[in-house]
Order: C-alpha cells, then structure tokens, then sequence
C-alpha cells in the first residue's frame, strides 16, 4: 500500500510540474528502476525496449495523470486477427494500452469523445505508428 501511495505523489507532483510548464499533450516516459540506481547519469532510454516502457499523461486541464504503455506492431497485428468490429479492436487496444487506473473495454465506452481522442492520440505518439487511425500522429 505504502509502494502506491508513493507512486501516485510522485506522480501527481509531475503531473503538477508539467501542468506548470504548459506541457499538458506530452507523454512524459517513466523511470525505470536502473535508471533510478544510476540517476544523475543521463538517461538512455535507448537500453529500455519501448514495449516495456511506461508514459505518464496529463489529463487536459485537471491535475489527473493517467499510465500508458505503447501497443506494439505486434500485438496490433493480433488484435486485427480477432475479426470483431473495429470499433471493438478500438476498445480493446485502448483498454490494454492503459496501465493506470486499470479499465476494461466496457469501461471506456463512458469515456467522452473528446478523452478517447486524446489518449488515442497519445497511443499513437508513444507507440510510434497509427494505433488509432480515427487521430493523426502529433
């Protein structure tokens, strides 16, 4: 309990920071617990695969941050394969792309539009392709 309660101060003072120099759309990527052993050493984010990378992200406009982690060209492949709606694929990826706070597909229909463009937004940015093919990358 002590380990979340830890982690979301920290987050909540870099969602803080953020929101004071006006980067509100920027994926900020996550320390990694080596990074972490070796700081003040410049980080290398080049050691770290992408896939297992962690993104923290300001909610527009509230001092909220939600954790995502890129969608690789790999697992989109296989969420194509399933041969459900795209609109459901669109559910599932998002869902799966969002580590904190966890949510389901179903969750994610209640979200607004305006939510749901913005994280697929910030998917696709920190995943490197069109995850999303309903926004463009920034």
């Amino acid at each position: 309990m002590k380990t979340k309660a830890a982690l979301l101060a920290i987050l909540l003072a870099a969602a803080g920071l953020g929101a004071c120099h006006g980067e509100e759309e920027a994926p900020f990527v996550l320390a990694t617990a080596q990074e972490l052993l070796e700081y003040p050493a410049p980080l290398s984010a080049a050691e770290t695969p992408l896939a297992e990378r962690l993104f923290m992200v300001i909610l527009q406009e509230t001092n909220l941050v939600v954790i995502l982690r890129p969608i690789t060209e790999g697992e989109f492949g296989s969420f194509q394969v399933q041969a459900i709606s795209a609109q459901v694929i669109d559910l599932q990826m998002l869902a799966a792309a969002i580590v904190l706070p966890a949510v389901a597909p179903e969750d994610i229909v209640g979200f607004s539009t305006d939510l749901v463009a913005f994280l697929h937004r910030m998917v696709n940015e920190i995943s490197g392709f069109a995850v999303f093919t309903d926004v463009l990358l920034p």
